[in-house]
């Protein structure tokens, strides 16, 4: 509970900081926005991690030919079908 205290607080903060140079609803905006992006980047942080390939990146993956190893990670198999879609163009 003091965590969620915490992050609205933190909101109230910023969107006063922001309101102090926008308009009212042009505060707001930016403010979703600006949470909008954090979320983002916290999105592409965890898919950065050893995760396992998902199942539609492995279907995928078979489907180009493409030898898979055992404990392909997410980042790995993105890269694998990047670099054949590359190939291909």
């Amino acid at each position: 509970m003091d965590n969620i205290q915490a992050n609205i607080n933190e909101y109230a903060f910023m969107l006063e900081l922001i309101k102090a140079k926008f308009t009212g609803s042009d505060a707001i905006v930016i403010l979703q926005e600006m949470r909008k992006d954090a979320r983002a980047a916290a999105i592409q942080k965890g898919y950065k991690t050893d995760m396992p390939a998902t199942p539609k990146q492995l279907s995928y993956l078979k489907g180009l030919g493409i030898e898979i190893s055992e404990g392909l990670t997410k980042k790995q198999a993105s890269k694998l079908i990047e670099d054949a879609e590359k190939a291909r163009n």
